[in-house]
């Protein structure tokens, strides 16, 4: 699994790594000190919790 696709869809929220019961996610700094989750993949179970609780990913939009 590999959450982050496009770095400016995340905000470094943490809550990946708080909502992964298998403790698979860290967070960890690029090169100019920004949080991004990185996914252990060994640990990984393809659950999907992470990708259902990020805020970034799940905008909900509203139509006027």
């Amino acid at each position: 699994m590999n959450l982050v696709k496009d770095t400016s869809k995340c905000c470094g929220c943490n809550l990946c790594s708080v909502v992964c019961t298998h403790n698979a996610i860290n967070m960890e700094p690029d090169k100019y000190g920004y949080l991004y989750p990185r996914i252990e993949q060994e640990k990984c179970v393809n659950c999907g919790l992470c990708e259902m609780k990020c805020p970034l990913q799940n905008i909900a939009t509203v139509n006027s």
